[in-house]
């Protein structure tokens, strides 16, 4: 009993020591609870591969624990880089050394990596706001659907992100050589963060009207030479600088320009319900501040920076919604920080952000009836394709040549991407070849069936929600009646 006032005095004392970290350890353990709920309800972390982490990011990563590891391009086929830095495959193919070569292995990988790059985030927002205020936005963004359902998926977006918040966090602290090698990190796992280095540059040049020497090999110069010597060492390894199907897609061409902000304005404006949090922003921005009262955060000015680096990326080069991470998070840090104050003046203001973008994404998880990596509705995806695997493995099938395309197809091209099967059967994969059954899925090549004989009969359908696959028996002309 006299240990007792002891006990008393140390718990004290590890409360003390504990306080400042309350807000971040319930970021993660809420983090960790999401995570937790989702398993639960979609078995989240056991699914198979999906889409092109099936058919290109997983299979390098797989190719790499099977060989060697490696960050030099020549390292993985060229069908499986398609010309990108390595660091994904690198990254993932080390957990598969350490825990197995399994997709449960790389979804944790994945989950554990944006689960830092929130910590970042909280970090960013805890110094324009207070401890709590950061922490429940960094969890509000975290909700998003185009981030938290690409959160587990073996993609390049979500490690471009940690990249991303690594940079911004270091960036603000003024550590600028830490800057410049969280800038390489980022250019070592896709081209599009050459936007970083840019938008850097640009905002420390407006903050200060004038850069140092060293201040510009360190935020610029270092960061795009260490991009020039991965394309140097990819023409000499591969005999091209930038993959030729990515090149092809560039344009300057007014018409493609038009429908490529047209598919990202869509996006930024009514998918998913963010224009409703960038309504409340806009109704807010006036009430709470005057041109002044914004100054004392100016060096987040490379926030919006960033984010109008990758719009212009995006529609210059190729859009897709789920590469907008790396840049949308800036813009979402940039509206809380723009209504935010780091005491408790107008932190109401700025609660009302935070709920309704909270709502606003919990609404929209499910996504609708259109197939997308960037809500939950590709898991009904990746039910449905695990659901006619196995119903091609009934006797009927067995020994018969079966006709197929991706993304169907990919689930046979391997036996470590998680699809459960026997496939005691031949599969074809050209449409002209002969074949006794046919398979269609939605998502997928569902619009070739168009091109079926009038022979050709149905034999089954797969459904899983709004996903769907087709099996078709292909008559011989002779047996038609």
């Amino acid at each position: 009993m006299f240990l007792e006032p002891y006990f008393h005095i140390f718990e004290l004392a590890l409360l003390k020591r504990l306080h400042p970290y309350l807000p971040l350890m319930v970021l993660i353990t809420c983090i960790v609870a999401t995570y937790a709920i989702l398993q639960s309800q979609l078995h989240l972390f056991q699914l198979p591969y999906v889409w092109d982490e099936l058919g290109v990011y997983s299979r390098a990563a797989i190719y790499l624990y099977e060989h060697s590891l490696s960050l030099l391009p020549n390292a993985i086929p060229d069908e499986l880089s398609r010309g990108h830095p390595n660091f994904l495959a690198f990254y993932v193919a080390c957990w598969f050394k350490l825990f197995g070569c399994k997709p449960v292995v790389a979804h944790i990988a994945m989950a554990a990596i944006n689960t830092a790059a929130f910590i970042l985030v909280y970090l960013i927002l805890k110094r324009y706001m207070l401890s709590w205020t950061a922490a429940a936005a960094a969890f509000m963004i975290f909700l998003q659907p185009f981030i938290l359902a690409q959160s587990t998926l073996v993609l390049p977006e979500i490690p471009l992100f940690f990249a991303t918040a690594l940079a911004l966090y270091f960036y603000l602290k003024d550590h600028y050589w830490l800057t410049c090698l969280a800038m390489i990190l980022a250019l070592q796992i896709k081209e599009s963060a050459l936007i970083l280095p840019l938008a850097i540059y640009l905002t420390h040049l407006i903050i200060c009207k004038r850069l140092r020497q060293k201040h510009k090999f360190q935020l610029i110069i270092l960061p795009v030479l260490s991009f020039i010597l991965f394309i140097f060492i990819q023409k000499i390894q591969r005999d091209y600088y930038f993959y030729p199907l990515h090149t092809s897609l560039l344009t300057r061409d007014a018409y493609y320009l038009k429908l490529r902000w047209s598919e990202f304005s869509d996006f930024l404006f009514w998918e998913q319900g963010h224009y409703v949090i960038l309504l409340a922003w806009i109704i807010l921005l006036p009430a709470l501040h005057s041109f002044k009262s914004i100054k004392w955060r100016q060096n987040a000015l490379v926030l919006p920076v960033i984010f109008l680096g990758g719009v212009a990326f995006s529609v210059l080069n190729y859009y897709l919604s789920r590469y907008t991470i790396f840049f949308m998070v800036p813009l979402y840090c940039f509206i809380i920080i723009s209504v935010a104050k780091p005491d408790t003046s107008s932190k109401y203001a700025t609660y009302v952000l935070i709920i309704i973008g909270t709502l606003t994404a919990l609404f929209h998880l499910n996504g609708g009836k259109e197939f997308k990596d960037t809500d939950f509705s590709y898991t009904n995806h990746v039910n449905n394709l695990q659901n006619t695997v196995t119903c091609l493995d009934e006797p009927v099938f067995k020994g018969r040549t079966i006709r197929m395309d991706f993304p169907l197809a990919a689930c046979y091209w391997g036996d470590k991407n998680g699809y459960k099967r026997v496939a005691d059967y031949s599969i074809a994969y050209d449409k002209n070849a002969y074949a006794e059954f046919a398979v269609f899925t939605y998502p997928g090549n569902m619009q070739d069936t168009m091109h079926l004989l009038a022979n050709a009969r149905l034999v089954k359908e797969i459904k899983n929600k709004d996903a769907y696959s087709r099996i078709y028996r292909l008559l011989e002309e002779k047996d038609y009646q």
